[in-house]
């Protein structure tokens, strides 16, 4: 596990899962929680396109408890039945069928909803080797899917226990494409495969209209071995806020002066640095605004924004 950062990863009856994993109950292979996050990058294919899964917040709709899920490119309210499979929930037709079959048998074939190109999927395995940018396991939970499209749809997934999707393939017009996951954050399972990332935080998610203190916002990037940077002046960082039609309304460096110095080879990590920057929130109408830093590299390489609110 060379070059990875794993604060806990371990699939038994460890104290703080004790209650999930030792108890009667069907493994876990999606933790549906709030604020869990996957990260995928392309390890085979000739398309590069990385992806992420992240859980939102709870909504009830018709009585039952449904989380809002970000999968790749879409948006879903799914839940969590007994046997540990998700079901999503269509606002068109008000009804809510089988998304990932993980509670499925052996060898057992559902109908699902997963994608409009994967309509029935096989539960392979339930003890599946897998190896994955992560590590490899013995214990995965396969899913073959049966695609109804020539060049498009999902056609086989791997889970692990209380850790999720950990490899996801699928085809396309280029070919196969697969999915590792390099980064999730699941309860008390985190791992970080050795990458680069870089995160926009402000010191908070609402704001007063019309206070006078000024609002901090702070940019990180974190680097598990020492890269280099290319600055073509002394400013590094800057930020601009959008309101929610997309127009700009402030730019953090319309009024500041930098010195015209080339700075080329700024070394960075392994670890993290982190810039600070400000902005006035009382000229700021009430609102949802758009908060986008990044830093002011040649090429631009490093950019993050979050959405903020004005009261």
């Amino acid at each position: 596990m060379r070059g990875k950062r794993i604060t806990t990863l371990k699939l038994t009856c460890l104290l703080s899962l004790a209650a999930a994993i030792c108890s009667a109950a069907p493994p876990d292979y999606f933790p549906l929680q709030t604020g869990n996050s996957w990260m995928y990058r392309v390890t085979q294919g000739r398309i590069n396109r990385p992806g992420a899964v992240n859980v939102g917040e709870a909504v009830e709709v018709e009585g039952r408890q449904y989380y809002k899920l970000q999968f790749f490119d879409r948006d879903l309210l799914v839940r969590q039945i007994e046997d540990g499979s998700l079901l999503s929930w269509d606002a068109d037709t008000k009804k809510e069928s089988v998304w990932l079959p993980l509670g499925a048998a052996e060898k057992q074939t559902v109908q699902t909803t997963f994608d409009t190109c994967s309509t029935s999927a096989t539960v392979e395995s339930r003890n599946a080797t897998i190896k994955t940018e992560i590590g490899e396991f013995n214990n995965a939970l396969q899913i073959r899917y049966r695609t109804n499209c020539a060049d498009a749809g999902t056609t086989v997934q791997y889970f692990v226990p209380y850790v999720g999707l950990v490899q996801y393939e699928s085809t396309s017009i280029a070919g196969p494409v697969t999915h590792d996951v390099v980064y999730l954050r699941t309860g008390n399972t985190a791992v970080d495969v050795k990458n680069n990332a870089f995160t926009l935080a402000t010191d908070a998610p609402v704001y007063k209209a019309g206070q006078t203190a000024e609002a901090t916002a702070r940019v990180t990037l974190r680097a598990s071995e020492q890269i280099t940077l290319t600055f073509p002046s002394g400013q590094s960082t800057d930020m601009r806020l959008r309101d929610e039609g997309g127009k700009s309304v402030y730019f953090w460096s319309a009024d500041k002066l930098f010195p015209m110095i080339y700075r080329g080879a700024v070394p960075v990590g392994p670890g993290e640095k982190t810039w600070v920057m400000s902005f006035p929130v009382g000229q700021l109408a009430p609102g949802k605004y758009t908060v986008e830093g990044w830093l002011t590299t040649q090429p631009k390489l490093y950019s993050a924004s979050i959405t903020i609110e004005v009261k």
